[in-house]
């Protein structure tokens, strides 16, 4: 008796239902009917549609004559189902969250991708993230800094180490700027107006304070200098004019004439 299409199963078509999910259905129901193992390729093949029937097809007469040979393939093209089709709308959408740290983003991308090509080698999965990874990487910035990377990184593991370390550039950077702020720029156009102009004063005058700050502490330190000067050269003036001192009344060495005491005591008798 020909086989026919049995109304207790629906057509798998590709588009929705999970294959292996289906394949049970469709063994139970095989066990059900009893039918004959060299039979079920074709009441297999009876129950595809769409998409489905149209790739079994595509696998030529021996393929399709087989069971366990056309199960594996259609299980190959169509395990996955709707996971992996919303893993692949994902991945051509892919792109870094705002607060998603590189470690969380890398671990994401290596699922979606697993899910999207379960049968991929791991290797060509890897270089596929590498665009994927660069791609939806956020800021711009960075994504725009991995793509002018040479040589390209072969691995999604080399683009997240590549992505931390241009981020800690940019954050070491951006410290730098924040904490030591760039010299005072000196206007030139005395014409210039608005925010520029209003900035590039105020660091002018700032300038002129720490230079007139500059200035008083240079004068103070050359007054300190003369005052330790002047003390350290009092001894040696004092002893120079008792050495040299010359008195106009006894005409001895050693006091003035206002100190005389011959003067002295000539007043007193």
């Amino acid at each position: 008796m020909a086989a026919k299409v049995d109304s207790l199963l629906a057509k798998f078509s590709g588009r929705s239902a999970n294959f292996d999910s289906w394949l049970s259905q469709f063994g139970r129901l095989a066990r059900l009917r009893k039918w004959k193992p060299e039979n079920q390729a074709s009441y297999l093949m009876l129950h595809l549609d769409g998409p489905a029937l149209e790739y079994a097809e595509s696998l030529g007469e021996t393929t399709t004559a087989d069971y366990a040979t056309l199960t594996a393939a259609m299980r190959a093209r169509f395990g996955a189902g709707i996971k992996q089709q919303r893993a692949l709308d994902e991945l051509f959408h892919f792109t870094r969250g705002g607060t998603e740290s590189l470690l969380d983003y890398e671990v994401r991308l290596r699922g979606l991708l697993l899910a999207g090509y379960p049968n991929t080698d791991k290797d060509e999965r890897e270089k596929m993230g590498v665009s994927f990874f660069v791609t939806g990487m956020k800021p711009p910035r960075l994504a725009e800094k991995l793509g002018d990377i040479f040589p390209r990184p072969e691995t999604i593991a080399d683009a997240g180490r590549a992505a931390a370390q241009l981020a800690a550039g940019d954050n070491l950077r951006q410290s730098q700027a924040t904490t030591y702020p760039p010299p005072p720029v000196h206007m030139v156009n005395n014409r210039e107006t608005g925010e520029g102009a209003g900035a590039r004063s105020s660091a002018d005058a700032m300038a002129a304070r720490v230079d007139g700050l500059e200035a008083r502490m240079r004068s103070m330190e050359a007054c300190l200098a003369r005052v330790e000067a002047a003390v350290s050269n009092k001894p040696r003036v004092e002893a120079a004019v008792s050495n040299k001192g010359k008195c106009f009344f006894c005409h001895e060495e050693g006091h003035f004439v206002a100190k005389c005491p011959h003067k002295r005591q000539q007043n007193l008798n």
